[in-house]
């Protein structure tokens, strides 16, 4: 509804108390829980501990399970994804750090965002939302305005997540220009 043409709200009577919830009450697991983190941190260990080429996408969820938890060597692994020359392996590598709670390199996402790549600029745009990286958002614009949906929604997606308001109604319009009346 349009605030203009709003007159009256009506407050509906009677309403229910509900219990607050405190997080107090909920900080540690219980037994039967934690065992189930143990079992699924042992296997993310042994994922990780395997041969390195076997599973490099198993290997990079396992680091980052285990970065997560504290493991330095997972962390020194992640932080080696994002040196090596291979501009998706990067970016993965920092989506991981930032997944794990940690300094990502906001570099890569300049790089990614700069590239010839179209895959790998909307990579690193979805990452630029997420992470709330704002010094390229030209780039994202520019992607926002690509006429296919798989470069121009995750640029939406971004900007919205990084406060640019001034896209919606861009985006509506271009959206009504696919509707046929």
């Amino acid at each position: 509804y349009l605030y203009d043409s709003v007159k009256e709200v009506f407050v509906q009577e009677g309403k229910v108390e509900q219990a607050r919830f405190s997080s107090d009450d909920n900080k540690t697991l219980r037994p039967e829980e934690q065992e189930i983190v143990n079992r699924a941190l042992a296997r993310a260990r042994r994922i990780f501990n395997k041969k390195p080429n076997l599973n490099q996408a198993y290997r990079i969820s396992a680091a980052t399970l285990l970065a997560v938890h504290g493991e330095e060597d997972a962390l020194q692994y992640l932080n080696k994804l994002t040196e090596t020359n291979d501009l998706f392996t990067q970016l993965t590598g920092v989506a991981s750090l930032y997944q794990a709670g940690k300094e990502i390199p906001t570099e890569i996402l300049r790089l990614g965002l700069q590239s010839d790549d179209r895959s790998i600029r909307v990579f690193a745009a979805a990452l630029s939302g997420v992470t709330g990286y704002r010094d390229d958002t030209s780039v994202l614009n520019q992607l926002l305005n690509d006429r296919a949906a798989e470069y121009s929604a995750p640029a939406a997606v971004a900007l919205a997540r990084l406060g640019n308001r001034e896209i919606i109604p861009k985006h509506l319009s271009q959206d009504f220009a696919l509707l046929d009346f």
